[in-house]
Protein backbone atom coordinates (compact mmCIF):
# COMPACT_ATOMS: atom_id res chain seq x y z
CA UNK A 1 0.00 0.00 0.00
CA UNK A 2 1.42 3.36 -1.00
CA UNK A 3 2.22 6.08 1.51
CA UNK A 4 -0.44 8.50 0.16
CA UNK A 5 -3.18 5.85 0.33
CA UNK A 6 -2.12 4.80 3.82
CA UNK A 7 -2.19 8.42 5.00
CA UNK A 8 -5.66 8.95 3.48
CA UNK A 9 -7.03 5.82 5.18
CA UNK A 10 -5.42 6.79 8.49
CA UNK A 11 -6.84 10.30 8.32
CA UNK A 12 -10.32 8.90 7.68
CA UNK A 13 -10.10 6.66 10.76
CA UNK A 14 -8.78 9.48 12.92
CA UNK A 15 -11.61 11.78 11.76
CA UNK A 16 -14.20 9.09 12.63
CA UNK A 17 -12.79 8.65 16.12
CA UNK A 18 -12.60 12.42 16.62
CA UNK A 19 -16.28 12.71 15.69
CA UNK A 20 -17.29 9.88 18.04
CA UNK A 21 -15.43 11.24 21.07
CA UNK A 22 -16.97 14.67 20.47
CA UNK A 23 -20.47 13.13 20.28
CA UNK A 24 -19.71 11.37 23.57
CA UNK A 25 -19.05 14.75 25.17
CA UNK A 26 -15.26 14.82 25.16
CA UNK A 27 -13.31 17.89 24.18
CA UNK A 28 -10.41 17.46 21.79
CA UNK A 29 -7.49 19.02 23.67
CA UNK A 30 -4.82 18.25 21.05
CA UNK A 31 -4.86 16.36 17.79
CA UNK A 32 -2.63 14.67 15.27
CA UNK A 33 0.73 14.67 16.98
CA UNK A 34 3.34 14.03 14.29
CA UNK A 35 5.96 12.41 16.51
CA UNK A 36 4.26 8.98 16.88
CA UNK A 37 3.38 9.53 20.55
CA UNK A 38 -0.42 9.82 20.07
CA UNK A 39 -3.09 11.00 17.63
CA UNK A 40 -5.65 12.65 19.91
CA UNK A 41 -5.79 13.92 23.47
CA UNK A 42 -9.35 14.08 24.78
CA UNK A 43 -10.84 15.42 27.98
CA UNK A 44 -14.16 15.03 29.78
CA UNK A 45 -14.50 16.73 33.18
CA UNK A 46 -11.38 15.60 35.07
CA UNK A 47 -10.44 12.72 32.77
CA UNK A 48 -7.76 13.24 30.14
CA UNK A 49 -6.79 10.41 27.76
CA UNK A 50 -4.50 10.14 24.79
CA UNK A 51 -5.45 7.94 21.85
CA UNK A 52 -3.51 6.30 19.04
CA UNK A 53 -5.76 5.37 16.09
CA UNK A 54 -5.03 2.47 13.72
CA UNK A 55 -7.26 2.10 10.67
CA UNK A 56 -7.65 -1.00 8.50
CA UNK A 57 -10.72 -1.00 6.20
CA UNK A 58 -10.06 -4.64 5.22
CA UNK A 59 -9.54 -5.97 8.75
CA UNK A 60 -11.92 -8.90 8.11
CA UNK A 61 -10.03 -9.91 4.96
CA UNK A 62 -6.72 -9.80 6.85
CA UNK A 63 -8.15 -11.35 10.03
CA UNK A 64 -7.13 -8.41 12.20
CA UNK A 65 -4.90 -5.37 12.33
CA UNK A 66 -1.17 -4.73 12.04
CA UNK A 67 0.68 -3.38 15.06
CA UNK A 68 3.85 -1.55 14.08
CA UNK A 69 6.86 -1.88 16.38
CA UNK A 70 9.71 -0.68 14.18
CA UNK A 71 10.90 0.37 10.75
CA UNK A 72 13.96 -0.38 8.69
CA UNK A 73 16.53 2.40 8.95
CA UNK A 74 15.71 3.70 5.46
CA UNK A 75 13.77 6.59 3.92
CA UNK A 76 12.29 8.77 6.67
CA UNK A 77 14.40 6.92 9.24
CA UNK A 78 17.80 7.04 7.49
CA UNK A 79 19.17 9.73 9.79
CA UNK A 80 18.18 7.99 13.00
CA UNK A 81 20.67 5.86 14.84
CA UNK A 82 20.09 2.15 14.56
CA UNK A 83 18.31 1.05 17.71
CA UNK A 84 18.05 -2.68 17.05
CA UNK A 85 18.56 -5.28 14.34
CA UNK A 86 15.85 -7.66 13.19
CA UNK A 87 17.20 -10.62 11.22
CA UNK A 88 20.09 -8.55 9.88
CA UNK A 89 18.12 -5.38 9.11
CA UNK A 90 19.00 -2.22 11.05
CA UNK A 91 15.78 -0.82 12.56
CA UNK A 92 14.45 2.02 14.65
CA UNK A 93 11.65 1.75 17.18
CA UNK A 94 8.30 3.15 16.03
CA UNK A 95 4.60 2.55 16.65
CA UNK A 96 3.82 0.57 19.79
CA UNK A 97 7.44 0.79 20.92
CA UNK A 98 7.37 4.60 21.17
CA UNK A 99 3.72 5.54 21.69
CA UNK A 100 2.74 7.46 24.79
CA UNK A 101 -0.98 7.01 24.17
CA UNK A 102 -3.13 5.62 26.97
CA UNK A 103 -5.44 3.79 24.57
CA UNK A 104 -5.00 2.17 21.16
CA UNK A 105 -8.06 2.52 18.94
CA UNK A 106 -8.40 0.06 16.07
CA UNK A 107 -11.07 0.86 13.47
CA UNK A 108 -12.19 -0.01 9.98
CA UNK A 109 -12.91 3.70 9.52
CA UNK A 110 -16.65 3.10 9.21
CA UNK A 111 -18.42 1.31 12.02
CA UNK A 112 -16.15 -1.03 14.00
CA UNK A 113 -13.93 0.12 16.86
CA UNK A 114 -11.75 -1.84 19.27
CA UNK A 115 -10.42 -0.02 22.34
CA UNK A 116 -7.30 -1.55 23.91
CA UNK A 117 -5.21 -0.05 26.68
CA UNK A 118 -1.64 0.47 25.53
CA UNK A 119 -0.43 -1.44 28.59
CA UNK A 120 -2.54 -4.47 27.62
CA UNK A 121 -1.32 -4.29 24.02
CA UNK A 122 2.31 -4.13 25.13
CA UNK A 123 1.75 -7.13 27.41
CA UNK A 124 0.16 -9.00 24.48
CA UNK A 125 3.13 -8.09 22.24
CA UNK A 126 5.66 -9.27 24.83
CA UNK A 127 3.89 -12.66 24.90
CA UNK A 128 3.97 -12.86 21.09
CA UNK A 129 7.62 -11.81 21.01
CA UNK A 130 8.55 -14.45 23.58
CA UNK A 131 6.45 -17.35 22.30
CA UNK A 132 5.50 -16.64 18.67
CA UNK A 133 8.37 -14.64 17.21
CA UNK A 134 7.47 -15.97 13.74
CA UNK A 135 4.45 -13.61 13.77
CA UNK A 136 6.71 -10.52 13.67
CA UNK A 137 7.40 -9.64 10.04
CA UNK A 138 8.28 -6.81 7.71
CA UNK A 139 5.34 -5.46 5.71
CA UNK A 140 3.60 -2.17 4.90
CA UNK A 141 5.39 0.90 3.56
CA UNK A 142 7.09 -1.18 0.84
CA UNK A 143 8.14 -3.89 3.29
CA UNK A 144 9.90 -1.47 5.64
CA UNK A 145 7.54 -1.59 8.61
CA UNK A 146 8.21 -4.24 11.26
CA UNK A 147 4.84 -5.38 12.51
CA UNK A 148 2.83 -8.14 14.08
CA UNK A 149 -0.75 -9.04 13.21
CA UNK A 150 -3.24 -8.94 16.08
CA UNK A 151 -6.21 -11.15 15.33
CA UNK A 152 -9.83 -10.19 15.85
CA UNK A 153 -10.10 -12.81 18.61
CA UNK A 154 -7.07 -11.33 20.38
CA UNK A 155 -8.52 -7.83 20.13
CA UNK A 156 -11.78 -9.02 21.65
CA UNK A 157 -9.87 -10.84 24.39
CA UNK A 158 -7.74 -7.88 25.54
CA UNK A 159 -9.97 -4.96 24.52
CA UNK A 160 -13.50 -3.76 24.02
CA UNK A 161 -15.39 -3.95 20.72
CA UNK A 162 -17.86 -1.25 19.71
CA UNK A 163 -20.07 -1.97 16.70
CA UNK A 164 -21.72 1.25 15.55
CA UNK A 165 -24.11 -0.74 13.32
CA UNK A 166 -26.00 -2.15 16.31
CA UNK A 167 -29.22 -0.37 17.02
CA UNK A 168 -29.44 1.26 20.37
CA UNK A 169 -32.40 0.15 22.46
CA UNK A 170 -35.09 2.74 22.98
CA UNK A 171 -37.26 2.95 26.04
CA UNK A 172 -40.96 2.99 25.38
CA UNK A 173 -42.68 6.16 26.45
CA UNK A 174 -45.06 5.54 29.29
CA UNK A 175 -48.40 7.23 29.89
Amino acid sequence: MGMARTTKIGNKGEALIQHIVEVLGFTIVKKWNNDSKWDLVIQNENVTKSLEVKTQPDYLKYGGFSVEIGNKRLGNYINRDTEFTWYGSPCVYTGLAVTQADTQVFTNGKNIIYLVSTKALIKWFERVKSHEEHRIKFGGYNGRSLQVQITIDELEEIGQKIDLRKKRGRKKMEG
